[in-house]
């Protein structure tokens, strides 16, 4: 059949830069409200990534409480609304995306395709998205904290190509190559190409550090990769 459908990842691939790099600043934000010592507080942001974004920790308020208590930090409840409060702020922020995305998501409608985005995300990001410029301009999203599984497993890969409408093998997928991502698209049957970024291996959770397949340099090549994939398979989106 050819391509059909491509899959975006969300966070570095599609949001602002400028806001990624404030993400250690808005850790040390959310530890001095919570009344925890920054530096354990991020440890255990990072020790609980999985978990997080699996939504094995509930809600974002229960998960907030959750990491409180084993920071042993007395939370009020109106502390935890002043956390959830920044919490909520922060997201906004980390989520916006970069001049040019929504523009970028919209040629690849035009020419074709359909469009979905593949996150791991902890349950903040589902809150806010009918908000997000992203919501208009995509056709699907799947979140791994609703879906109960992370990247590289094929559970997310699978529920959003089911969502689009087609086989994984009909997707191409496009990310920064965190959480292995890449390998994961690829082992469930999708043509996936990395975004490079500003970003080393160290600042990503479970960066693809070995990938040599394709890669791009910015997201207005995603059309000429589809061309390209085109003409290799001698059919259109619409075959």
């Amino acid at each position: 059949m050819g391509i059909r459908a491509v899959v975006f990842d969300l966070f570095i691939t599609l949001t602002d830069f400028e806001a990624e790099r404030c993400r250690p600043r808005f850790t040390d934000e959310l530890a001095e409200t919570l009344g925890a010592d920054p530096s354990a507080f991020s440890s255990l942001m990072r020790a609980t990534f999985t978990d997080r974004v699996t939504g094995r920790m509930g809600d974002a308020r229960a998960t907030f409480a959750a990491l409180a208590s084993r920071l042993g930090c007395d939370l009020s409840a109106e502390r935890l609304d002043r956390v959830m409060a920044l919490r909520h702020e922060q997201q906004r922020r980390m989520l916006a995306p970069r001049s040019g995305v929504v523009e970028a998501l919209g040629g690849v409608r035009r020419a074709g395709y359909a469009v979905g985005i593949l996150t791991d995300c902890t349950a903040e990001t589902p809150d806010l998205w009918a908000s997000l410029p992203y919501a208009a301009a995509v056709d699907a999203v799947t979140f791994s904290c609703q879906v109960g599984h992370r990247k590289p497993d094929p559970a997310g890969y699978l529920d959003i190509a089911r969502q689009l409408g087609v086989e994984p093998r009909d997707c191409l997928y496009v990310g920064d190559g965190s959480s292995s991502e890449l390998t994961g698209a690829t082992a469930v049957g999708m043509t996936a190409v990395l975004l490079t970024t500003p970003f080393d291996v160290d600042f990503r959770y479970d960066a693809e550090a070995r990938w040599s397949g394709r890669s791009i340099a910015g997201l207005h090549e995603v059309e000429r990769v589809l061309l390209e994939l085109r003409g290799q398979l001698g059919v259109t989106p619409h075959d």
